[in-house]
């Protein structure tokens, strides 16, 4: 029996279910009704995408509940204000927030900000600006803080995630989730004319990778970067999320300036939006299977009682059908000829024994979005 099975029928005496979570949210709203306050004003640009910023977010705030205080937090240029607010519809801030007298500054990060924050203790407004790379050594070291028995950590993630706009799922509860990760975002240009999408080819690689599938059905999910996988997951009768793949810029990405000197017009609400309600899906699964992306993170850190377990376990082929980083090896101007000879001779490859080319093809067939 998986561990995740173990927590979901036993669990901890506090339960699965979003009661659980109670006395954590009613801790978080005194927190925000008293005068005690964190600001944590994280400037800079950022392409970092959701896995690696939502664990950053939920380790600030983990510090709100553990020093007792009011959090007010800017995540770079994320605009995450915009797209998630508090439990109770609060907003995470506004403006005027960083008005406010303040007694302490600080510039510290990781251990030295959590002994800063002890030291000055007795301020009531606290202020910590930091500037470009978020605080990722923080994640880690707030592992070890006390904090109230009764508050749990997953509920403080959903304390402070909950989406201002997101699709209605179409299940309460998901039985199984899948996250597939794939190079779509990476193909350049001129790969992706190489080919359209094909419903026949991309459901053969699909099922080729991942040949349990044809066990799952309406109350599974299957979660992608790819529109096309997408596609021929919901033709076997699975629902899927929500990926939006834009000139080729992966959907979990948060700063949309440009990819390779492409610019964009319009698409940062879109891909936000998609990528939280891709993440709030994930959260509402019984058993998440996932290759390791950092994508699934957040979804992992902010679930009651999910079970995440090995993408292998549905899809056994997976990393010789969808190898990370194949657009680099494929033409036009692939740059490691061996490594494709080397992948095309696996007999699980659907590649075995085609030329690059062809390979290309058919893979722009299986994971393009039309």
């Amino acid at each position: 029996m998986h561990r995740g099975e173990l927590h979901r029928r036993f669990g901890d005496g506090r339960g699965c279910d979003s009661t659980s979570c109670t006395p954590t949210f009613e801790l978080g709203q005194a927190l925000l009704d008293q005068p005690r306050t964190l600001i944590i004003a994280q400037k800079g640009q950022t392409q970092w995408g959701f896995g690696n910023l939502l664990p950053i977010l939920l380790a600030y705030h983990t510090l709100c509940f553990a020093f007792r205080r009011k959090c007010i937090v800017q995540m770079m240029n994320t605009g995450f204000e915009k797209f998630y607010r508090y439990r109770n519809g609060r907003q995470w801030w506004q403006r005027s927030n960083f008005s406010i007298a303040v007694d302490k500054h600080l510039s510290a990060k990781g251990t030295a900000l959590v002994q800063a924050l002890q030291e000055n203790n007795s301020s009531t407004v606290i202020r910590v600006s930091l500037k470009h790379q978020p605080d990722f050594p923080l994640e880690k070291i707030v592992d070890h803080l006390e904090i109230s028995p009764f508050v749990r950590r997953p509920c403080i993630l959903q304390w402070f995630t909950e989406p201002v706009h997101a699709q209605q799922a179409p299940k309460a509860e998901f039985k199984r989730a899948l996250h597939l990760r794939t190079d779509w975002a990476d193909l350049s240009n001129a790969q992706r004319g190489y080919g359209a999408y094909n419903g026949t080819v991309s459901k053969r690689w699909l099922l080729h990778a991942c040949p349990n599938l044809t066990s799952w059905g309406q109350d599974d999910l299957v979660l992608s970067d790819s529109p096309g996988i997408l596609k021929s997951a919901r033709a076997l009768g699975i629902q899927v999320g929500s990926a939006v793949t834009l000139q080729g810029r992966t959907h979990s990405a948060l700063n949309l300036g440009n990819t390779n000197a492409v610019p964009f017009r319009n698409t940062t609400e879109s891909v936000v939006e998609a990528s939280i309600t891709d993440l709030e899906w994930l959260m509402h699964a019984r058993v998440v299977y996932s290759g390791g992306s950092s994508f699934t993170r957040p979804a992992q850190l902010g679930s009651l009682c999910g079970d995440f377990r090995s993408l292998k376990l549905v899809c056994p082929n997976y990393d010789q059908v969808f190898p990370r980083e194949f657009h680099k090896i494929l033409p036009p101007g692939g740059r490691h000829h061996d490594k494709y000879a080397a992948i095309s001779r696996h007999v699980h490859a659907p590649c075995h024994n085609l030329s690059a080319v062809a390979c290309l093809q058919q893979y722009v067939q299986v994971i393009s979005s039309h």
